[in-house]
Formats: structure tokens, C-alpha cells, sequence
């Protein structure tokens, strides 16, 4: 099985616009997570939480590019 390790993706930066668009994603998930937490859907809720905490791991896992 494959685990994606920080060392194996130290070559790729993050380039701004594509920064912008994983927390615009982020917030539109968050959003999604406290309508379904309002609903009580709670394989919404943790399917929704696997999405935000996948993105959070990428962002402070992956250095930004210098341009």
C-alpha cells in the first residue's frame, strides 16, 4: 500500500493561485460541515471533516513556491 509521506512530495511547491483555490475549497466545506452539523448528518459531517483536515495537511505540508 502507498502512504504519501511530506519526503516524497518535497520537489512540488505550491504556486499562489493554486493556495487560493485550496482554501476557497476549505471554506466552502466549512460551510457545508456547519450545515450538516445543524442537520445532525453526522457521515456528512465526518466525510466533510476528512475533506477540510486533507487540505489543511497539504497546506502545511507543501512549501510555497517564491513566485
Amino acid at each position: 500500500e502507498y502512504y504519501q509521506t511530506p519526503w516524497l512530495r518535497m520537489g512540488k511547491t505550491l504556486k499562489s493561485n493554486e493556495v487560493i483555490n485550496s482554501l476557497t475549497k476549505k471554506i466552502e466545506l466549512k460551510k457545508e460541515l456547519r450545515i450538516a452539523k445543524k442537520q445532525d448528518d453526522e457521515v456528512q459531517v465526518k466525510h466533510l471533516q476528512k475533506q477540510i483536515d486533507s487540505i489543511e495537511s497539504k497546506l502545511s505540508n507543501t512549501p510555497l513556491s517564491k513566485t
